[in-house]
């Protein structure tokens, strides 16, 4: 249940992106030299005009389908969106089966805004911000190229995306990050299942969405007090014969190679019990990362949030605050409450939910190198 719960809420997010990105009239639908075509023509549109898309309801009904969209069926804007693009938006695709339904109804989950700022991806759930994603300067352009590197090149090395899949990414960024459009996904109220009739949450207004998007720029822009703590690990290749088979992690100069023939060396493991890993890199991975350059990789966690780099280059990160964190603490508890069992799937839950009041009080960086020359 743990899982099929995950991925429902991976499908509810994709429902707000999807519409988004119709709303914004940028289809990953035809050919490339269309699609190229229909993202110019959006690039000079959003460029010239302020663009500021209203508050779009979308109603869930009980069989977990697309009910309705800014008070249109969902069958007028299929209509709609296959007059534009050649495919219909919604479909008959189910985004929450009956038994999440149920779920979320019982604990009191009424609804769930996206709100796309050219600042970020913002969520909250009953009007309360979650931690965000948020870009700034040039970090769109960066994840967009290392996506470019990371696409399928009909090699047998590691790859992201498919090419189509990359085209459609591609041409559906520039777009997200003009927009300025919040989407309020409506879950049903089921009868004989949670409290009946419920006490109705109201939804964020926008201005309460602008107001989170300058708290989250002002918060951005302050001083930690907490200590950095760095970590480095660089990974080296490892030989056989005078051929290199692979890439193992080393830290403090010791790569896992070292410290099996140390273990082997001072007789320590006489039993035979003791194994450290090799921790070898995957071959295709290894192929993708020397093949595109791709020599150092960083994750910081600081007061503000999770940034990711790669070869120095900013990423989108994960934006949050006290009261995000806080927030996706109490929102834990109120989907797994701590007297009733966890499924196997959801036992990582008590672990973030009593660490992640804690996260902003940390300033740590993880960097992980490769012998990519």
């Amino acid at each position: 249940m743990g899982a099929l719960r995950r991925r429902q809420w991976t499908r509810l997010l994709a429902l707000g992106l999807l519409t988004a990105g119709t709303l914004a009239g940028c289809s990953a639908g035809g050919d490339k030299g269309a699609r190229k075509t229909q993202e110019g023509k959006l690039e000079r549109v959003l460029e010239s005009l302020p663009v500021l898309f209203p508050t779009v309801p979308i109603e869930l009904g009980a069989d977990g389908r697309v009910a309705t969209v800014a008070g249109f069926s969902s069958k007028t804007i299929d209509g709609l969106a296959e007059d534009l693009t050649g495919n219909p938006l919604f479909g008959r695709i189910v985004y929450l089966d009956r038994s999440a339904l149920e779920w979320l109804d019982q604990r009191d989950v009424q609804h769930v805004t996206v709100a796309l700022q050219p600042e970020g991806i913002f969520l909250l759930v009953n009007g309360m911000p979650l931690p965000s994603l948020a870009w700034e300067g040039e970090t769109l352009d960066n994840l967009v190229d290392l996506l470019g590197k990371l696409r399928d090149d009909g090699s047998a090395s590691f790859h992201l995306l498919s090419a189509d899949g990359f085209d459609s990414v591609a041409a559906l960024v520039p777009a997200i990050s003009k927009l300025n459009l919040q989407l309020d996904i409506h879950l049903p109220d089921l009868p004989q299942v949670g409290e009946s009739p419920r006490r109705a949450i109201p939804t964020p207004s926008r201005r309460a969405v602008r107001a989170l998007v300058a708290r989250q720029a002002d918060h951005s822009e302050g001083d930690s007090d907490a200590h950095q703590l760095d970590l480095s690990v660089r990974y080296e290749p490892v030989s056989q014969g005078g051929r290199v088979t692979g890439w193992v992690p080393s830290f403090a100069g010791f790569s896992t190679v070292d410290l099996q023939r140390m273990l082997k060396s001072m007789q320590l493991d006489r039993g035979g019990k003791l194994k450290i890993p090799k921790l070898m890199l995957r071959k295709d991975l290894q192929q993708r990362l020397a093949l595109e350059g791709i020599e150092e990789a960083a994750l910081e966690m600081r007061q503000d949030g999770l940034f990711p780099e790669v070869n120095g280059k900013r990423l989108p990160h994960l934006a949050w605050d006290e009261d995000s964190l806080s927030n996706l603490s109490s929102l834990l508890e109120q989907l797994y409450p701590e007297d009733e069992a966890l499924p196997d799937e959801a036992l990582w839950v008590p672990a973030l939910r009593d660490s992640a009041p804690t996260f902003n009080d940390y300033d740590l960086k993880l960097q992980v190198g490769f012998p990519v020359n």
